[in-house]
């Protein structure tokens, strides 16, 4: 582990730290750990968005599969053997009304029984989200320099981004020769010219087969439109000789290769091709189409599809899984990336490896001629959402999405780098247009929930400067000679401080004196070797010269000899008129009941309230500083994090500064920062009031935090 919090060296001489995270169960972080999975997504938004949204829908809608997941570019740089990524939330919801006709997930089952409406765990099919599975597996090959040897070639070449149809196939038969040109960048792009998604007669035993038989028809039958135009032309058939080329590299099917290379590696267990279940089970998510216009009625249906096309958009997985895919593709794209420059060749190469250049042309504009307005990657698309609720609440610059229909199902999936998020959506129903009864994909409802669930899960963020205070500095040793205790001071101009006259203790007396220190240096540094100094202030250009000005603490006693323990060398005088005479080095060793000074209560020993031209002055603080790693507070809330308003600042030694100095409103008066947490991966400092307690958390993302609790030094006043 590296953690490069504590760049300034006193940031260990002050407080209790702990570097911890909250776990995935650890709920009582919610608000300063981000990262609890399986959070309720769908269930608690239902109402909101029902209510919101469904009149200008054009029927009823029905299920919905949904998932958030996040990436820590924090925890990727600075920590080892812990996951960057994770499901925040996902979840289902039964939209429909229980009443409506047949609007059940499952074949011919009641609606009104709740496990026949959609689960969480339950698969849903993404359609053409399936490209960017078969773009991955084409870039896995390029990155692991994949040997190929074309037909009738004893030449052995390796598989790159600019490989033509001609270098893999040159005894294929095509439309026209230019068309041998046309290379794997142009096919994954759209960009290819290819029709859309012509329907042939394939043959052949295998899914390989077949597969190539399409190819074979496809690259035979005239182009659409233009080879590599600069204007994409979407293709289904494309993907379909991709898949091809892939198998043909790979000597291995498809669906082997996603499975080996994809779902296994990158734990998308639920994974699988093609309709889900069989035919007819009762156990199974069904896609559905509205019956016709008006009528409220849906009907299921398996949904069978041609097993060779399964490349073209016919994955199916859980919500969860389909959101661990999308934010892969983020944490793989980001400035933070673990790609590597490069991978092994041959044997040694291992999923899920992709170079870094790779895995960038996957996300990137094509190179387009002059004039060109494509913009489609390789199974993604640039674009920014029409769902954002707002630039200030989302930002989704350079965000990329995708989306799939397939038999009465669709989906869209999304990341948004800004944010290290990544959103997924499926739905199991076809609408139909009330005009003309044509189908709608239910594409304003999945909007309306990437809208709702980006917002209320969104991480807070913080700008690229960050709020200045009043640092506490001068962390020196203790004045008692203990390993584990140090002051500071803090820094205030054009006030002073001085000893509060309405201040009433039978233990303490306090009082003000003179110093004749130059520099205020000296003021502040002696004041906080001085073990009853409390505060101080100083004036360089008085009347009478430079002037530091100490407000000092004694204990109310009688004579007693450091025998008992308790008093100065020689015995302190009784009462505050003879405190003044004992001020020097006997009084600063060893006094003996101590309290914390609370600065803004009525009863403060100290007053810094007044405004006074021309001075500087500041508090001294002196507390307890054992070192502990893997504690957090516990269950402790922050007393500054409403509506996720805790402050932003650099670095954890800020965020212990800003305890040392603040206060939280408290019935009675201000109450006094006794504990902190610095949120390193979000940049958020977490103040708390009362009692805290350090406790043992495990690391995760989001919430890699630095910790500590104020305490006062054993037998030390503390300011």
């Amino acid at each position: 582990m590296n953690l490069r919090h504590c760049a300034w060296r006193g940031c260990l001489a002050l407080l209790v730290f702990a570097a911890l995270e909250a776990g995935a169960n650890a709920a009582t972080h919610s608000q300063v750990c981000h990262s609890q999975s399986w959070a309720p997504l769908v269930s608690d938004l239902t109402a909101t968005l029902i209510a919101a949204t469904k009149p200008s829908y054009w029927s009823p809608p029905l299920g919905i599969l949904a998932a958030v997941a996040f990436y820590d570019p924090f925890v990727e740089t600075n920590l080892t053997g812990v996951p960057s990524t994770y499901v925040k939330a996902s979840g289902s919801n039964f939209l429909a009304p229980l009443t409506t006709p047949r609007a059940v997930h499952k074949w011919a089952l009641d609606p009104a029984v709740p496990t026949n409406q959609l689960q969480d765990s339950d698969l849903g099919r993404v359609g053409s989200c399936t490209k960017s599975f078969t773009a991955t597996i084409m870039a896995m090959l390029i990155s692991q320099r994949k040997q190929y040897k074309a037909a009738g070639s004893l030449v052995w070449k390796t598989l790159q981004w600019n490989t033509t149809l001609n270098d893999l196939f040159p005894t294929y038969k095509y439309n026209t020769s230019s068309m041998r040109a046309i290379n794997i960048r142009n096919i994954l792009n759209h960009q290819a010219g290819f029709d859309n998604y012509p329907q042939y007669t394939v043959s052949g035993a295998t899914l390989r087969a077949q597969r190539q038989s399409y190819t074979q028809q496809l690259l035979a039958a005239q182009l659409k439109t233009g080879i590599a135009t600069g204007s994409m032309f979407y293709s289904n058939a494309g993907y379909i000789v991709a898949s091809h080329i892939i198998e043909f590299v790979a000597n291995a099917t498809w669906e082997d290769l996603v499975r080996n290379w994809i779902f296994t590696p990158l734990g998308l267990s639920s994974g699988g091709f093609g309709p889900i279940g069989k035919n007819g089970w009762n156990n199974v998510t069904y896609g559905h189409f509205q019956g016709y216009k008006t009528n409220a009625s849906y009907i299921a249906y398996y949904g069978q599809t041609n097993g060779w096309d399964a490349p073209v958009g016919d994955i199916h997985l859980t919500a969860a899984d389909h959101s661990k895919w999308a934010i892969w593709h983020l944490r793989m794209a980001s400035p933070t990336s673990p790609a590597p420059i490069t991978c092994p060749t041959g044997a040694s190469w291992l999923p899920p490896c992709i170079t870094r250049f790779d895995f960038a042309q996957l996300h990137a504009k094509p190179p387009v001629p002059v004039g060109g307005s494509s913009s489609y990657a390789m199974g993604w698309l640039p674009g920014s959402p029409a769902w954002t609720p707002s630039a200030a609440t989302v930002n989704t610059t350079g965000g990329q999405w995708h989306n799939g229909a397939v038999w009465g199902w669709y989906s869209e999936q999304w990341y948004l780098p800004a944010m290290n998020m990544a959103l997924t959506v499926i739905t199991n129903h076809h609408r139909r247009n009330h005009t003309d009864n044509s189908t709608i994909m239910p594409v304003d409802l999945v909007t309306d929930m990437l809208r709702a669930i980006s917002t209320k899960y969104r991480l807070p963020t913080c700008p690229s400067s960050t709020p200045t205070f009043n640092n506490f500095t001068y962390a020196l040793p203790s004045p008692l000679g203990s390993s584990t205790c140090a002051a500071a001071s803090n820094f205030t101009h054009q006030a002073r401080c001085r000893a509060n006259p309405n201040y009433v203790s039978s233990s303490y007396s306090i009082s003000d004196v003179v110093k004749t220190y130059n520099y205020y240096q000296d003021c502040t540094y002696w004041c906080v070797k001085t073990a009853n100094c409390l505060a101080w202030s100083f004036r360089a250009a008085s009347p009478e010269g430079s002037r530091c000005y100490w407000v000092l603490q004694y204990t109310r006693m009688g004579r007693r000899s450091l025998a008992d323990g308790a008093g100065a060398e020689g015995g302190q005088q009784a009462g505050a008129d003879a405190a003044e005479a004992v001020e020097g080095a006997a009084v600063r060793r060893g006094l003996p009941e101590r309290r914390l000074l609370q600065t803004g209560n009525a009863s403060d020993p100290v007053d810094c309230t007044g405004a006074a031209e021309g001075y500087v002055t500041g508090l001294v603080r002196r507390y307890s500083m054992p070192f502990l790693t893997q504690r957090g507070l516990g269950g402790a809330v922050p007393y500054n994090n409403a509506n996720q308003g805790a402050p932003c600042l650099n670095s954890s030694v800020d965020c212990m500064k800003l305890c040392l100095q603040s206060y939280s409103p408290a019935a009675g008066g201000p109450t006094r920062c006794t504990g902190w947490s610095y949120n390193a991966s979000l940049r958020k400092c977490f103040l708390f009031n009362g009692t805290v307690s350090l406790r043992s958390e495990p690391y995760a993302p989001h919430c890699v935090l630095t910790s500590g609790t104020v305490s006062p030094c054993p037998g030390a006043l503390v300011g």
